[in-house]
């Protein structure tokens, strides 16, 4: 199973000790907006949100998007940031439920349910970036 994915619903506790969090999060500190933590490190083109139980609830993985470079480690489920929509379908399958039209970021979302993983797969317009998101299941 992918090292990251693993970390969805995991407590800081437990994380904080592997080496792979080290390896991305060592000098980072933890931000906290509103009761909501995150760890940031925009050179590797990763970021963790935790919940105010300091329970891990999403992971990011950026292709070069906005001020974070791009993640350049093996991404879960053997997607790459290359892949276009009819890729990920061959490799994961038809999506639970797919949508678009954010406001913001004038995203396309991918969303797909992969075990107990919410796969989130934003495609930017104009500059076919993508950001990948994973997540415990609605």
């Amino acid at each position: 199973m992918y090292d990251l994915a693993t970390w969805i619903d995991k407590s800081l506790e437990i994380i904080s000790k592997k080496d792979l969090f080290k390896n991305y999060f060592l000098f980072a500190e933890m931000e906290d907006i509103e009761g909501t933590y995150f760890f940031t490190n925009r050179t590797r083109g990763i970021d963790i949100t935790l919940s105010k139980e300091l329970i891990v609830e999403a992971i990011h993985l950026t292709n070069d998007y906005l001020d974070y470079n791009a993640f350049k480690d093996g991404l879960p489920f053997n997607l790459r940031f290359d892949l276009n929509k009819d890729d990920i379908r061959e490799i994961l399958g038809e999506p639970d439920s797919t949508g678009g039209g954010m406001k913001m970021s004038s995203s396309i979302i991918f969303c797909l349910g992969i075990n107990i993983f919410l796969i989130l797969i934003h495609y930017i317009s104009r500059t076919q970036k993508i950001k990948i998101e994973l997540s415990r299941s609605l």
